[in-house]
Formats: C-alpha cells, sequence, structure tokens
C-alpha cells in the first residue's frame, strides 16, 4: 500500500504541471529562468533583471538552457511544424515538466540514501513526495529546485562510499558470517597419516591466502568506488556551485566527512588521506569547468565564437588576455551577494528567519521531530530501544548535515524560505517514521501542513497574475489590425510580471500592430501611481493622428480597491475584470470590507452578500482608466 500511495503522489506531482498552479511563489521563478530563454529563443520581448545583464552575468545559463531552453525549443519545433499553437499555457506547462523531471532525481536520491543508512525507503518516498515542497516549490523553475537535486546527489556518493563509517553493524554482521571454506583432504590414507599438526599447518595457510586475497579484492572494490564516487562528486559539486555558489555551504559537512575517509586521528597519514581524497575530485571538476565558462562566455559575448571555429583566429588569440573575456558568473554573483547595499535592495531579514520563521513554515512536523530529539539527548531522556544522535553514527550525520548548512546560510541577512529547502532532505530521512503511521501512510498533521502549503503556495499566493497575463494577452489578439492601439498597463502592488506570457514580438512592435507597454509600480505608494497613470493620460491627450490610440489599464489587489473607488479630478478607474483567487501577503485581504464606490456602486462590498465579498475580497483587479473631462487629439 505505501508503493501504491508514492505512485499516486507521483502522479498528483504531474497533473499539477498540466493543470498549472495559478500560484505565482516569487518572481525569481520566472526572471531567473523562462523569462530570458524565451527572449532569446521565440525573440519576445523579455525583462532582463541584473542576474542576466550580460555585462556582468551572474547566473550560469546552463541549467535554464537545460530546462526551459530545451523545453522551448521543443514548443518551437512543434508549432513550426503545425503541431501545436503556442499559448501562454505552453509556455508555462513546458519548463514545468522539464523541472518535475529532474526532481525525479532527488526521488532516487532519497530511496537509495534510506536503504544503505538502514531506514524504511517507502517511507521516506512517500513523505518527500507528499510534501508541498515538492509538489509546489520543485516544480517551479527555481534555482533552488535544481540545488535540492545536486544536493540529494551529493549525499547519496558520499553515504554509498563511506557506508561502513555511517553504518558500522552492516560491517560486523558481515563478519560473523562464515569462514572462508578450506578445502577438505580427498583421501583418508596419505593425509591421515601424516599428522595432526601437518594438516592443521596447511589449513591454517589456506585460510590465511584466501583471507589475504577477499581482503586485496575489498580494497581493489573500495578504490575504484572511491574513484568514481570523487569523479562524480566533483561533477556535481562543480553543477551546483555554477548554479547557486551557497551549494559549497550544504556540500562542506558531507565533503570534510568524504575526504577524511578512514582517518581517525591527526597525522601526517590523516593529512594524506585528504589529499589523495581531494584529488579524486579534480576529474570531475575539471571535466566540465571547461564547459560552463565556454557556455557562459558565449552568452555574455565576452568570447569570440570564431576561436572555436577558425584556426587562424585561434593561434593569433592563444595569450594571456584570453581570460579576461572568459565569464566567471559565480565570482560575479558572489561579488554581488557580499555588498549589503545590494542584498538590502532584495530585503534585510534577521538573520534567526531561517530558524525562527522559514524553516518551521517548509516542514513544521520534522522540525519539531528535530529539536525533540536535540532535547532528548541533552536531557538524557532518549529512549534506549531506538538509535539517537549520540549512538548512531548514520543520525548524527544526517543531522549535522541538516544543521551546519542553515548555520552557515544564516549569516546572510537576505532570507527566504527556498534557500534552506536543501536542509529538508536529511530531515527526511531521520523523521519520516515520526510523521507516518506503521503502514507507511502519512500522519494527519503532516497532511494537514502540506495541504495548506499547497493551498497558499499553490493555489492562492499571488495566483491572479497569470489569468490577467492571460486576458491582456487575449485582449491583444481580439484587437482590430486596422486600429492599432497602445496598450499602457501598470502593475501596482503586484509582483513582476513575467513578459514572455504576453508573447510580444520585438518584430512585431511598432508595425501596424497593437502596442503593449508594461509599467511596474511594484510597492510604490498610491501618489506616485496616480502621477504616472496622469503622465500617461496626459500623452494620451497630446497624441499626433499618426499615433496610435492610447489606453491605460491598471492591475492592483483588490485591497488597494478603496482608492480607486473615489472619483477624482482628472482620471476614474472603471473595473474591468477580476481574477479569482489572489492571495497578496504584503497587501492582506480586506475581510470585512463595507466602503461604498462611488465610480461603479454595483461594485460596492456594501451592496454584495458574504460569499460575493469574499471573492471579491481575494481578488486582482484590472482597472481601465478614463478621463473625467474628454479632451480631443491634437490635430496639427
Amino acid at each position: 500500500m505505501a508503493f501504491k500511495l508514492y505512485c499516486l503522489l507521483l502522479l498528483v506531482r504531474f497533473l499539477w504541471v498540466f493543470q498549472p498552479q495559478p500560484g505565482y511563489i516569487h518572481p525569481d521563478e520566472f526572471f531567473q529562468n523562462p523569462e530570458p530563454l524565451a527572449g532569446d529563443i521565440f525573440g519576445y520581448d523579455v525583462h532582463r533583471t541584473w542576474e542576466f545583464n550580460k555585462t556582468q552575468l551572474t547566473r550560469s545559463v546552463f541549467f535554464p538552457s537545460l530546462t526551459s531552453g530545451i523545453s522551448f525549443l521543443v514548443l518551437k519545433t512543434l508549432s513550426e511544424a503545425d503541431l501545436l499553437t503556442i499559448t501562454p499555457a505552453l509556455l508555462l506547462i513546458f519548463p514545468r515538466l522539464a523541472m518535475v523531471l529532474c526532481s525525479l532525481s532527488t526521488d532516487f536520491c532519497i530511496y537509495n540514501i534510506s536503504k544503505l543508512l538502514k531506514f524504511n525507503p517507502e517511507k521516506c518516498l512517500n513523505i518527500f513526495a507528499s510534501s508541498y515542497i515538492v509538489l509546489v516549490f520543485c516544480s517551479r523553475t527555481f534555482s533552488n529546485s535544481i540545488e535540492v537535486g545536486v544536493y540529494a546527489l551529493i549525499l547519496l556518493m558520499v553515504v554509498d562510499s563511506r557506508q561502513k563509517q555511517l553504518v558500522p553493524q552492516a560491517q560486523s554482521k558481515k563478519e560473523k558470517g562464515k569462514p572462508p571454506e578450506t578445502e577438505k583432504p580427498k583421501g583418508k590414507g596419505k593425509s591421515q597419516g601424516k599428522g595432526k599438526g601437518q594438516g592443521k599447518t596447511k589449513g591454517q595457510n589456506k585460510t590465511k591466502e584466501t583471507g589475504t586475497k577477499h581482503s586485496k579484492q575489498e580494497t581493489s572494490r573500495q578504490n575504484l568506488k572511491n574513484i568514481s564516487a570523487g569523479f562524480w562528486l566533483g561533477v556535481f559539486l562543480l553543477e551546483g556551485f555554477f548554479n547557486r555558489p551557497t551549494i559549497g555551504l550544504y556540500a562542506l559537512f558531507p565533503m570534510l566527512f568524504w575526504l577524511t575517509g578512514n582517518a581517525t586521528s591527526f597525522g601526517l597519514s590523516s593529512l594524506l588521506t585528504v589529499v589523495g581524497n581531494g584529488l579524486l575530485i579534480l576529474p570531475g571538476v575539471l571535466a566540465h569547468l571547461l564547459v560552463h565558462l565556454v557556455l557562459d562566455s558565449l552568452y555574455a559575448g565576452t568570447l569570440d565564437v570564431r576561436f572555436f571555429t577558425d584556426i587562424d583566429f585561434f593561434s593569433d588569440n592563444l595569450n594571456l588576455d584570453l581570460w579576461q573575456n572568459i565569464t566567471l558568473t559565480p565570482l560575479n554573483f558572489i561579488k554581488y551577494n557580499l555588498d549589503v547595499d545590494n542584498l538590502s535592495s532584495h530585503g534585510i531579514h534577521p538573520q534567526v528567519t531561517h530558524f525562527f520563521v522559514n524553516l518551521p513554515m517548509l516542514c513544521l512536523p520534522l522540525y519539531v521531530s528535530f529539536f525533540t530529539e536535540v532535547f532528548a539527548v541533552y536531557f538524557g531522556k532518549g529512549k534506549a530501544s531506538r538509535p539517537t544522535f549520540t549512538s548512531s553514527t548514520s543520525r548524527a550525520f544526517l543531522g549535522l548535515c541538516f544543521f551546519t548548512p542553515v548555520l552557515l546560510i544564516s549569516i546572510f541577512p537576505h532570507q527566504e524560505a527556498r534557500f534552506v529547502m536543501p536542509a529538508v532532505i536529511p530531515l527526511i530521512l531521520l523523521y519520516s517514521e515520526f510523521v507516518t503511521f506503521p503502514n507507511g501512510f502519512p500522519n494527519v498533521p503532516w497532511i494537514a501542513w502540506n495541504l495548506l502549503g499547497c493551498l497558499i503556495f499553490g493555489l492562492l499566493h499571488q495566483a491572479g497574475m497569470i489569468p490577467c497575463l492571460a486576458h491582456i494577452n487575449g485582449m491583444l489578439v481580439k484587437q482590430p489590425s486596422a486600429e492599432p492601439v497602445s496598450h499602457h498597463v501598470v502593475f501596482f502592488h503586484t509582483y513582476m510580471p513575467p513578459r514572455h506570457l504576453l508573447m510580444r514580438s520585438l518584430e512585431s512592435e511598432g508595425k501596424g500592430a497593437s502596442e503593449l507597454h508594461i509599467h511596474d509600480m511594484m510597492g510604490s505608494d498610491r501618489m506616485s501611481m496616480l502621477t504616472k497613470v496622469d503622465d500617461l493620460m496626459e500623452s494620451k491627450r497630446k497624441r499626433t493622428p499618426k499615433e496610435p490610440r492610447r489606453e491605460v489599464y491598471v492591475v492592483a489587489p483588490a485591497s488597494m480597491d478603496p482608492i480607486f473607488c473615489k472619483k477624482n479630478v482628472k482620471n476614474n478607474f472603471r473595473l474591468v475584470e477580476s481574477f479569482f483567487p489572489h492571495l497578496s501577503m504584503e497587501d492582506p485581504p480586506l475581510l470585512f470590507p463595507s466602503y461604498k464606490c462611488m465610480e461603479q456602486f454595483e461594485r460596492s462590498p456594501a451592496s454584495m452578500d458574504s460569499l460575493a465579498k469574499l471573492k471579491f475580497s481575494f481578488s486582482l483587479n484590472l482597472y481601465k482608466v478614463e478621463r473625467v473631462v474628454q479632451f480631443q487629439p491634437v490635430t496639427s
């Protein structure tokens, strides 16, 4: 039954891709991945954030190309073959499908780690697959979602190659088995006539030879495993570092454990062990380092493609100046994030936010289980029948794999919940049995917590934005070409609108087609927004006959509706469409609104019943701006 539940949860993970979740978690899910790639592949008018500024590229394009890049190329190929028509929904589905396929590698790692450490694989898989981190966050194009998979792969490599140190009882059980069999004497006469002492000596020699041979084979196998683990650890560390340099903080303790190997004390032999293991990582690092450097440098335009296609150009430019044209994105990322002024523009949080807010929000039942064990060990009240951090090497290892990176990441003042998502993997391995029934089904607190997370982040949080963008796209498509219109849409107190979902081609602008201009006011105050709208309407009044007719719209959450309900001196805001549901944490809904709308009395909450009032409160509104006094356009 436990395996059937996992298959059902896996089906839900895929169904939520093909029936896209409307929840909009954070702008990074679009602007770190599909937004710039859609501009490169489809030629859409997109917004490139500071991370994809080609003069100071801070994000490697490897994983965006692997997920959104390949997805969009497939979509473009199918469209050019007239097998489908590209829509905003497909632009949303294809990259998310690639992310879900990538997330399966984490399932594979959790299953194998739990088997190697003698945990219950079915329970671990069910807890992982039922977590809203996987169902919601890992299906989005976050670099943090990729970091979860990379951390799981690093843990698997370390656990697999160091299983004897982590689970010493596994080795002792093998040693309690039967000793190697020796050959029995074939005949009774001659063998017995030689005496007991001689026969015993031969048996001992054969046993020693067999044991030595077995030891050499075991050592050889362990060396091969170390070489293979070292290579793949180098690959995963490099890939993770170019995806997000913070993987170094996650991998610090597992890699220290792996590098020390069998070393048990400080000394020259231990130092040689660490150095030898460190050298095993280099082939994997070097094998992929060149690929990333070339790919990012070509994308940023700092490296000429003729360097690889023209042998004469290659020989003429192969000098020390070449390295000045190499773009090292992790270095740019680190430089940016070490500047406190840069971090302050994204938000400064107390350094205990991860411990007291973000981790409880992500996995409260598992987090409570962790501190329950910590307190039990500290006060000496742990059950003797159950292994704890002090009695189990594997539990201590996983506990430190969780606590150490969270502690290090907490040094940085900008803290968001998705930054600590990889740390949940050790918690799942440690405490799945605490949040499941004996049959492997999750218990009620775990189900309730993750249903709440799916509801808030998957279905409600900023959920009106994507339907609103689809509506604007449809509005532009329906616009008659005989009368081109210049649409100006002001987004007020919303997340950044991903432009690629509007599917506006750079080539189509200014060629008689309807134009679209996005004005993102973010969290600006009321007066800044009204001033911006007034400037746009003033420009509309002064347009020449050759200019397209201008229409101005405002997108804002319903909690801002009282601003737009007042009769203004110059402009009025007529409600065109509402998109339900929509929850803005920054501007919470007005749960009991009672104001009257002077512009449109029918949209006054005071005239609505309770259900309609609740629906309206949890909506994102699209307003059309209209002049109170109509002006005639300038004719000369």
